[in-house]
């Protein structure tokens, strides 16, 4: 961003372009390909995943998978 815009700070660059920090997007990718993988059965990773959690009772907060 510097080159582009060598008078603002990166903050203010990010503003002026339209574009998110890249924490931001890395955070956004890393959910969107959980979200694949967990929404898609036959997805290459899908096997990595623990065996998803099946309760009888309700519970206050559903967890999706077994934990370890």
């Amino acid at each position: 961003m510097r080159i582009i815009l060598p008078d603002l700070k990166y903050a203010d660059a990010l503003k002026d372009a339209g574009i998110s920090t890249l924490f931001d997007r890395r955070a956004q990718l890393s959910s969107n390909l959980f979200k694949d993988i967990v929404n898609k059965p036959d997805h290459k990773l899908s096997g990595l995943l623990s065996p998803q959690a099946y309760h009888h009772n309700d519970l206050r907060s559903e967890r999706r998978f077994n934990v370890p």
